[in-house]
């Protein structure tokens, strides 16, 4: 019998053109395990994949990403890690690294080699500011996962040079397993200029550093929401339910909409119709400090012009500034109503430079 891969992928928000760049260099057959409420369905030419959406019942709340999480490591360890025709497996998020390395020192699996993909959250995992059960996490639990994953795992796939040095600089002593840098790419949607937009869009995860209160509250103090619709495509979390309560007067008139998690085929048909696309971090302490956010990649893949802050990462900032696909702001009204006036104004300015962006990059 022909022993299969297995890829287990917990966030299809994240990393999806990552995910993509990893399938496409097995040339096997993989088994795409995908547990998130969303979908993330990826084909390729030269690897035949099997694509198993993992779908789980509502625990307490269903913004308790804890105890989802919990289910979610139980269920792989318990249905494929002692599956004797996987011989290797994928994992992302160290929790099911862990559990994968632990299974296979005690002999408990046949899974002969096991490949972790992390995040980019390395960067100041042992300061973080948070209650105390998040304390316990950055700094104990996780830096000791993170040690001995790294020393028991057989490659880890990184996504900027820099965390390495940050994994080192972590653990303190040379990692034994191989580790490969794979940095994402902005690929070319080509979507259709449709019409000139008043919609603003927030795609992703919506936490609480994620500047919508800041921006809503802009938007609210100048009267703009006579002029400028908001749409929020994402997961419901702790943040969007802050904002649904806080605001709940602007969703009563659709002047916010939600619009729950979209599937990606989708994303062609809804995406094109925006002329601004929010990341508005209001944090110094965030988890894109190496490589260019999920979001902003997707906004830029369908011609949507960034308004981002500040407080990302050295690349998003230059790709965005040098390019002119979008605009910097800091966190205050002034300077934010200004952008979106600015993006409103010159929708196909920025949109130009969007392709110009494309044409450059396939040369």
């Amino acid at each position: 019998m022909t022993k299969l891969q297995l890829l287990v992928k917990t966030d299809s928000f994240n990393n999806h053109e990552i995910i993509s760049k990893i399938v496409s260099t097995q040339g096997k057959h993989i088994i795409l395990l995908q547990m998130s409420n969303g979908i993330l369905k990826i084909t390729n030419e030269s690897t035949e994949i099997t694509w198993i959406p993992i779908t789980f019942p509502k625990i307490s709340q269903e913004y308790n990403s804890l105890l989802i999480l919990s289910q979610q490591v139980w269920f792989v360890f318990r249905q494929y890690l002692f599956n004797k025709k996987y011989e290797s497996i994928t994992m992302e998020g160290y929790p099911f690294a862990l559990i994968a390395c632990l299974a296979k020192i005690l002999k408990l699996t046949e899974i002969d080699y096991i490949t972790y993909m992390c995040g980019d959250w390395l960067k100041d995992s042992g300061t973080r500011k948070s209650n105390l059960i998040s304390y316990i996490g950055n700094q104990i639990f996780y830096p000791l996962s993170e040690r001995f994953i790294a020393n028991n795992c057989d490659l880890i796939i990184n996504l900027h040079q820099d965390i390495i040095k940050q994994r080192e600089k972590l653990i303190g002593k040379k990692i034994k397993a191989k580790q490969l840098v794979i940095t994402p790419t902005i690929p070319n949607r080509n979507p259709i200029f449709k019409k000139h937009s008043n919609k603003i869009l927030y795609l992703g995860k919506l936490r609480s550093d994620s500047g919508l209160i800041e921006f809503l509250h802009s938007l609210e103090a100048k009267g703009h929401f006579k002029t400028f619709q908001l749409n929020i495509i994402g997961p419901k979390t702790t943040g969007l339910i802050e904002v649904q309560k806080k605001y709940n007067h602007l969703f009563e008139t659709n002047q916010i909409k939600y619009l729950g998690f979209i599937d990606r085929e989708k994303y062609s048909e809804i995406l094109p119709d925006y002329f601004c696309g929010l990341n508005l971090i209001t944090s110094t302490d965030n988890y894109s400090t190496y490589t260019i956010q999920a979001k902003i990649v997707d906004y830029i893949s369908y011609c949507i012009p960034v308004l981002t802050s500040i407080n990302v990462n050295e690349s998003s900032l230059k790709l965005i500034s040098e390019n002119k696909l979008g605009l910097v702001t800091s966190i205050n009204t002034e300077t934010i109503i200004n952008c979106v006036e600015d993006l409103f104004n010159n929708q196909v300015f920025y949109y130009s430079n969007i392709r110009k962006f494309f044409e450059n990059n396939s040369k």
